[in-house]
């Protein structure tokens, strides 16, 4: 079946919706092919924000209601709003740990005249209690006491593990799902390539897993037969020693840098100067080592750290709480929107390199928003060139140094 008119055009025409939910993605172009899903349940045109991944799981979806869903992890939330097409609003749970695919979704959601209440944003499977504190002190945590009592458990999982992404992270996800459902729950992961790794990694959680054929993917499926948990803490706690003391840090998968200190970080800090009493921002902190080492060398001083991961800020928060550094104010934001305080004396970056420098650049110009009139922001990057003309642009060209150390570069700049 085919329309010509847009979800958005329904609404605004106030007819009701045909049976078949059209949502749109984005902003298509009039002639993008209108995708049917599950038979007709639903339709969806454009294909902004998806994998493979996320149709291969809207096809695996059941038609009838499993009781209550787990879905997420995308950048659309095409499982989502399938899922409300399906069963109705109020049956599943959207959930991601990264702020900025979150707001990419209610976007989505809210523009298809879908439920938002459903959305949540945490470090772990909806359910699981962050852990950590105890970690830093006394070793690695119990899924016994990471689960909530009052969390009520999920019939069915389904959720997209693309080829390209994390290991670790994947296993991690895969064992809280398994924890998180009920005794004969049913999980169904979803692949773009050959789903053989996947069915390996279910198969080592629950035991036993199936693969059906779907569309560009696969559907793996399992069912929870077994009543102890399967989650293990994979958190790492990672032992700096750069003067003026050592620290240590919580770092966990899906965090940049897990398990170790990256090669950038450690270029800047070598040559990091930090005043008596700054106010310092550290943006996109990851798990915290720039922030936390700017704080431990000026005593007396502040620092807000922010980044987009809760499974980032959330490592952070904890480390900084480890090491008694009660400067902090650790943030989660999409995008630098509400940060308090400034205007700051040190800025510092390590921005990541994808999405064309769109990240670097916005930092690069947030920080030249902020920074106090004798501040000085520090940038680390390994495309020197590209990262220097980013902060010449903001700061002027006289303003910029860039200095070369073990492969990276860090770009000094004043107001």
């Amino acid at each position: 079946m085919e329309s010509s008119l847009s979800a958005r055009e329904f609404r605004g025409a106030g007819l009701l919706r045909w049976a078949m939910p059209n949502y749109v993605l984005g902003d298509p172009p009039e002639w993008a092919r209108i995708r049917e899903c599950r038979g007709g349940v639903c339709s969806f045109r454009g294909r902004s924000g998806t994998t493979p991944a996320d149709w291969v799981l809207i096809e695996a979806l059941p038609i009838k209601s499993p009781g209550r869903v787990l879905v997420g992890l995308d950048h659309a939330g095409v499982a989502y709003m399938a899922a409300s097409a399906l069963w109705g609003s109020n049956v599943a749970t959207w959930w991601h740990y990264d702020a900025y695919a979150a707001a990419a979704v209610r976007n989505e959601v809210e523009a298809n005249g879908v439920n938002t209440a459903g959305l949540v944003i945490g470090e772990d499977v909806p359910g699981f209690v962050p852990q950590g504190e105890s970690l830093l002190v006394t070793g690695r945590g119990a899924a016994g006491d990471a689960l909530s009592p009052e969390a009520e458990p999920f019939d069915l999982i389904a959720l997209p593990f693309p080829a390209t992404g994390e290991a670790l992270l994947t296993r991690e996800i895969l064992e809280q799902a398994h924890d998180r459902l009920v005794m004969g729950g049913r999980l169904v992961a979803a692949t773009d390539k050959d789903p053989s790794w996947l069915k390996g990694a279910v198969e080592s959680v629950f035991g036993k897993a199936d693969v059906s054929a779907v569309d560009r993917g696969s559907a793996v499926w399992a069912t929870r037969k077994k009543e102890r948990t399967a989650w293990k803490d994979h958190s790492h706690v990672l032992q700096v020693d750069l003067p003026p003391k050592p620290l240590g840090f919580l770092t966990r998968p899906g965090v940049f840098s897990y398990g170790r200190l990256d090669r950038g970080t450690k270029a800047l800090l070598k040559v990091l100067e930090v005043g008596a009493k700054a106010r310092i921002l550290d943006l996109g902190c990851g798990y915290g080592v720039m922030g936390a080492f700017a704080l431990a060398r000026s005593p007396g001083s502040s620092a807000v750290l922010v980044d987009c991961n809760a499974r980032a800020v959330g490592a952070a928060r904890r480390s900084m709480v480890a090491n008694s550094l009660t400067g902090a104010t650790v943030l989660l934001r999409r995008d630098l929107e509400n940060i308090p305080g400034g205007p700051f004396d040190l800025v510092v970056a390590n921005p990541p390199y994808f999405g064309d420098f769109r990240i670097a650049d916005a930092f690069v110009s947030f920080a030249r928003d902020r920074i106090a009139p004798n501040g000085k922001m520090f940038l680390v990057a390994k495309a020197g060139e590209a990262h220097r003309e980013i902060v010449a642009r903001k700061f002027g060209e006289a303003r910029t140094e860039m200095l070369g150390t073990d492969t990276y570069f860090v770009i000094t700049a004043r107001p």
